[in-house]
């Protein structure tokens, strides 16, 4: 069998010489000694005898080969000049049995030394790749370039609604998402909160125009083509403020998928708040079964399938044509419907997009629908009044949540985007990194420390994190991407180390200021008790904004409730009899330390991490 692989292997070698380049020489890699060719017991030496007998055959074979050959004038056989290289790998006791997840894989073997060893065994072998779109060639030279390049890249990316982007970074949940949902097309509610990236990933998808393409931008792809790879993505409930060159690009995917699957024209993108405003004035707006049928027939209406007409999503079923399938995704649900937090009727119609109607997509004998739901936390809380926890549960692996090292991921994957910084490392493998070791791969973004490399101050990477999240440690994507903007924007040649980063230390701290308002605004807009306490804290006066506040002087200023309510959002921590304010809503506050003293951002986030231990 052996003999006759090689013989078409020299096939398809000669073939490849002769028309579409000048191949190299063709390599065999034997894997693992076969059992029974040495009783020398294990290890390296009983390895090496068993090859040395193994080696000799081989060459008994080649000779046969060449014989072979000479007979039938057969062409030259790219094996007659063939080397045989005997290579021992050392076992490594951590990885002799790995977990199922390839991801998970991937991140135990790069804490080894396999690679290394793998590499040098077989690297002369790896053909050279050509240079990447987003490498090394976009980098460019000059360092205020690419601080501009940084800045426009990540302002672009602070709110999908006016610059969508395709391009998308693969968290754990959307990675997740892409795997599960591979044989059939995905049926699943994504939760997140404002800023988490909700807009912009529902943008992407909707620019990837099928599901299997948004999958392979994610990594994620199957050698076997399954049916859900080809599902047409269908915009159902856009963001009602997308801006108008986001819009346009929605209508255009909208209308390309309806013309693909019916042949006819969208229901009109303006009018689903009016649809949705009919059905809140029907005597049955408080049936969720009501309003699942209203959300698969908008499916259908919004594929160009009978605009409008009642009934009309089992119609659509039937049909579609073989081999045709289509995942719908909805977003900008806060503004349809405005009183979803006292409004029974607009419970009843999130609750039942959020949970009827993928478990009704799911249940099609035909599999040929799916879904992915976009919502806010805060309102599906709303929605789901009796049964929110046990909902989130089922939905979790899909969660938008960024932690510290994916966070650090992103950063490092949008300087690569922006092309400021070369494509030397992924920046998915930062997340299996330790932090020591994702400092060490940022210091030409930002530096290792927040100044000189010797001095006392904080490592650039803990106070970025530190500065960006609340005191539960939490950490929202579009903070970082403003950051990032506002610190490019902000560097210039006069600062102090700007010919060893990126971004300066000195802009980074600027940056804060920014961030801290808008975070102050956007949390404000999504919480409504916060919106609340942020005013009666912003109306303080003189020495009543100076940090940290006493015991008594929080609860005297804000009241016993409302301090519990802060301290549960991360925006209030305790620490022995003093509270303080993390840096992301400090200054949007408009609250200072007394003496102007310079805060402890990364000592403080440490000592609340550590709380309760």
């Amino acid at each position: 069998m052996l003999l006759d692989r090689m013989r078409e292997m020299a096939s398809k070698w000669r073939a490849a010489s002769s028309t579409q380049f000048d191949a190299s020489l063709p390599t065999v890699i034997i894997n693992q000694s076969p059992p029974g060719l040495t009783e020398a017991g294990f290890g390296q030496e009983s390895a090496l005898a068993a090859m040395a007998v193994f080696e000799e055959e081989i060459r008994l074979f080649l000779e046969q080969l060449r014989s072979s050959d000479q007979l039938t004038d057969a062409p030259e056989n790219p094996f007659q000049e063939a080397s045989i290289t005997t290579s021992i790998v050392d076992a490594d006791p951590t990885v002799t049995i790995l977990p199922r997840d390839l991801r998970e894989t991937q991140r135990s073997l790069i804490r080894t030394n396999l690679p290394d060893q793998m590499y040098s065994i077989f690297g002369s072998l790896v053909p050279l790749s050509a240079p990447s779109v987003l490498g090394q060639d976009r980098v460019l030279t000059d360092a205020n370039q690419r601080r501009e390049r940084l800045a426009e890249y990540a302002r672009k990316g602070i709110f999908a609604e006016s610059q969508p982007q395709a391009d998308i970074y693969p968290t754990d949940s959307l990675v997740n998402l892409a795997e599960r949902h591979q044989s059939a097309p995905p049926t699943v509610t994504v939760i997140g909160e404002k800023g988490s990236g909700k807009s912009y990933t529902f943008m992407s998808l909707a620019l990837s125009k099928t599901w299997g393409t948004f999958t392979q931008k994610l990594g994620v792809g199957s050698l076997k083509q399954p049916r859900s790879s080809e599902a047409l993505v269908l915009p159902v409930t856009p963001p009602q403020d997308l801006d108008r060159d986001a819009r346009e690009a929605e209508r255009k995917v909208t209308a390309e998928t309806a013309r693909a699957l019916t042949g006819g024209m969208p229901l009109n993108d303006q009018l689903i708040a009016d649809a949705v405003q009919r059905q809140l004035q029907r005597p049955d707006a408080g049936s969720a079964v009501v309003w699942r049928q209203f959300w698969l027939d908008m499916i259908a209406w919004r594929a160009g399938f009978t605009p409008g007409t009642p009934e009309a999503f089992g119609r659509f079923t039937e049909a579609l044509l073989p081999g045709h399938a289509v995942v719908g995704i909805f977003d900008g649900i806060e503004t349809l419907f405005s009183r979803l937090r006292s409004s029974e009727q607009e419970q009843a119609a999130v609750e039942a997009l959020l949970r009827l109607v993928p478990d009704w997509l799911s249940q099609l004998p035909t599999k040929n629908v799916g879904c992915v739901i976009f919502i806010r936390e805060d309102l599906a809380r709303y929605a789901m009044v009796n049964n929110f926890k046990q909902f989130a549960d089922r939905y979790s692996a899909f969660a938008l949540r960024w932690n510290w090292a994916e966070a650090s991921a992103l950063a490092l994957w949008i300087a690569q985007q922006s092309g400021s910084l070369p494509s030397t490392i992924a920046p998915e493998s930062l997340a299996s990194l330790d932090e020591e070791q994702r400092s060490q791969e940022l210091v030409e973004l930002w530096g290792w420390k927040m100044g000189p490399n010797t001095s006392r101050e904080a490592r650039s990477l803990e106070w970025t994190m530190s500065s960006l999240s609340d005191f539960n440690r939490s950490i929202k994507a579009r903070d970082l991407v403003r950051f990032l903007a506002e610190s490019a924007s902000r560097s210039t040649p006069s600062d102090i180390y700007h010919d060893q980063r990126l971004l300066s230390p000195r802009a980074m701290r600027d940056a804060i200021g920014p961030c801290s308002r808008d975070r102050v605004f956007e949390t404000g807009e999504e919480n409504v008790d916060l919106k609340r306490i942020f005013r009666k804290i912003e109306g303080l006066v003189g020495s009543q904004r100076e940090l940290p506040w006493s015991y008594e002087r929080a609860h005297e200023l804000i009241g016993s409730e409302d301090v519990r309510v802060l301290e549960d959002n991360g925006v209030l921590f305790r620490y022995e009899d003093e509270f303080f304010v993390p840096e992301l809503y400090r200054s949007g506050l408009n609250l200072f330390y007394s003496g102007g003293a310079r805060r402890k951002v990364v000592t403080l986030m440490r000592q609340a991490a550590g709380r309760g231990r």
